[in-house]
């Protein structure tokens, strides 16, 4: 049996369907509505409340329902270079990896924990770093994420996050098996079949037919909590 089973790709060693505890849109994230230069150049897609802003503020001029298309009524500070630009692409509501077209969440390809140290021309108002996965292929990506974290903080001490201030929550089930790997390493005068339940509910955790003392001892330091933001939506940029 491997040492590490903490850090498990969840496709391999799954007990519950992936994505279970993670958090989904309730509304999609691309409105692909557009704004237009005064002289009708398509200048990116937004939501539809920014383009009704404008709208509201009397600087654009409703030009279509569907799309959703605003001329503003002053000229741009900046025009895409190009058709082809990634701000003037129709985005579709769905998993990027696996194409589900329900149940995504928000996936920020920059960690916040680098994103914050960037210069303000490199992430005020981007968005080309945030796509949409569906709840399982979202906890499949935070489990390389984690990996390569960790790698880069050996090489090069980047931050890995910080848990001051958090507020984490625990998982009944890894507490459960914590808590019985304890009471087993310390199992004189605990009941015989007390003991038998515990060692079944190690065994189901690990997935093997016989529990070992390296098992006993890494399932007694089992990390319990986790980051509920790591696992929500978050807030649109």
């Amino acid at each position: 049996m491997p040492g590490n089973h903490q850090g498990r790709d969840p496709r391999k060693h799954k007990r519950k369907p992936l994505g279970v505890g993670y958090s989904a849109r309730k509304s999609p994230l691309y409105d692909n509505c557009f704004l237009h230069a005064p002289d009708g150049q398509p200048l990116c897609t937004c939501d539809r409340r920014k383009a009704q802003w404008y709208l509201d503020k009397g600087i654009g001029e409703l030009v279509s329902e569907e799309p959703f298309v605003v001329k503003l009524q002053f000229e741009p500070a900046g025009r895409p270079e190009s058709p082809g630009d990634y701000y003037l692409m129709v985005k579709e509501n769905l998993c990027v990896v696996c194409g589900k077209k329900d149940s995504y969440i928000r996936k920020n390809v920059i960690p916040h924990e680098y994103r914050k140290h960037f210069p303000i021309e490199m992430k005020d108002h981007n968005s080309h770093d945030v796509l949409l996965l569906c709840t399982s292929c979202h906890a499949i990506s935070n489990y390389y994420d984690n990996h390569l974290k960790q790698q880069l903080a050996r090489e090069f001490q980047a931050p890995t996050g910080s848990e001051e201030g958090l507020r984490l929550l625990e998982d009944p089930e890894r507490r459960q098996v914590r808590s019985g790997a304890r009471a087993l390493l310390n199992a004189e005068g605990l009941p015989a079949h007390r003991k038998e339940e515990l060692l079944q509910a190690l065994r189901e955790f690990y997935r093997t037919d016989t529990v070992t003392e390296e098992m006993l001892q890494e399932a007694a330091g089992l990390e319990t909590r986790y980051d509920p933001q790591s696992c929500s939506e978050g807030a649109e940029d």
